[in-house]
Order: C-alpha cells, then sequence, then structure tokens
C-alpha cells in the first residue's frame, strides 16, 4: 500500500476533503473520498474504474458507471478498510462520524465494516449507511472533575 502521505487534503465549499488514488494490480484505478458534510462528521465512497478521470467524474456527479467486470472488486475493498483506519485513528475528530453508503447489492460487500465499530443504519430505498461514531476519550483529571460536578 502507498504511504499514507499519498492522501491529499484541500478545502472544497468550505468543507476539508481527502482523496486518495491508487491503481489495481489489473490495471484498473480506486479512488477514495473523505468529505466533510457538517461540522465534525465525514462521508466516505470509493469508485473502481478503468481510467482515472472516470473517476473524477463520478466524484463530481457528472458520471454514473455501470457494472465493470473487473476482478480487483477485493483488492479495492482491501485498500478501502486500511484508508478507513487510518482515517479514524489520525484524522477523524472526537465525536465525530463518519457515513459510508453501501450502493444496492454491492453495499452488502459493506458488510465487513460490522467487524471494525461500524453500524448499519435502517435500509433507505435500494441503500444501507453504515456509521461509525468516534467517541471521546476521557483523561482521568476530566473524569474526576465531571464526578465531582455531579
Amino acid at each position: 500500500m502507498k504511504i499514507w502521505e499519498d492522501v491529499k487534503s484541500y478545502e472544497l465549499c468550505g468543507m476539508e476533503t481527502f482523496t486518495y488514488f491508487q491503481q489495481l494490480s489489473n490495471g484498473q484505478h480506486i479512488g477514495a473520498f473523505f468529505q466533510q458534510y457538517d461540522e465534525k462528521d465525514y462521508n466516505f465512497a470509493i469508485c473502481i474504474a478503468e481510467h482515472p478521470m472516470q473517476i473524477d467524474l463520478w466524484a463530481r456527479g457528472e458520471l454514473i458507471l455501470e457494472k465493470n467486470n473487473g476482478n480487483c472488486g477485493l483488492e479495492g475493498l482491501v485498500y478501502a478498510s486500511k484508508l478507513l483506519k487510518w482515517f479514524i485513528e489520525n484524522k477523524l475528530p472526537e465525536d465525530s462520524k463518519i457515513k459510508v453508503h453501501g450502493e444496492g447489492q454491492k453495499g452488502r460487500a459493506y458488510k465487513y465494516l460490522e467487524r471494525i465499530g461500524f453500524h448499519r443504519t435502517t435500509k433507505i430505498g435500494a441503500d444501507y449507511y453504515y456509521i461509525y461514531k468516534k467517541k471521546k476519550v476521557y483523561k482521568p483529571e476530566e473524569l474526576c472533575e465531571m464526578l465531582r460536578n455531579i
């Protein structure tokens, strides 16, 4: 896997956005996107396509990708899960959420996310949403102060 410094960060419409691109073993490309949608909460999406330009158009909502007959879906999901773990540990602020969208039947592959702490929400149309909430970790002195104020 590429080093994490390859995750690019920029601001889009006043919201923080992180992107990552990688070529897979069969020549296809994966694009991963973390985009802030609220003060502290983020959406996460991945796209696997033949060309990076297709991923860019998809990310801007200008292209709908149909089913692709590549054989690197699992490899892409491995990259995605590693990126999610890295993002949660290093970039996601405390007391924040990250939402992953599962699309139709492909969304079933995201069931793995439940193993790393995500919770599946109710079905909305053909999509499920998986949400991870990073809890605030209190320092011992903060806990003592909270108990004194009770």
